[in-house]
């Protein structure tokens, strides 16, 4: 594990080495990016890259020793809306199945949790 500048975000290269790179702890948000970032290397990672990037926040949320509190929720729900974007583009790009979960995915039950904390 190593540790970044403060203005840095956290990153996971959990594939080929399962390092991670975490911001210098220094409020709550940072403190559930770090965790979320330890999700990828600890938790399931299951199929799409969104459904990575929920099961590591599902993780941090499910270890963490202190509540999340309104920014903790405005980073998940940002960085959630950000994947859901990003899969969106790519899906329409690459002419690929869809990857996009349905709407009984956990997924949006955290996106609207999330939302209704902020």
């Amino acid at each position: 594990m190593s540790i970044r500048s403060r203005r840095q975000k956290g990153t996971a290269d959990y594939k080929p080495t399962r390092r991670i790179r975490i911001p210098v702890i220094t409020n709550s948000s940072r403190y559930f990016v770090a965790l979320h970032e330890i999700g990828h290397i600890m938790g399931k990672q299951p199929g799409t890259r969104l459904e990575q990037e929920y099961a590591a926040w599902r993780w941090a949320l499910d270890n963490t020793v202190a509540p999340p509190d309104e920014s903790v929720w405005l980073e998940i729900h940002a960085s959630l809306r950000t994947y859901i974007e990003w899969a969106k583009a790519r899906q329409y790009r690459q002419h690929s199945r869809p990857v996009i979960p349905p709407r009984t995915h956990p997924l949006w039950a955290l996106m609207a949790q999330a939302k209704a904390n902020f």
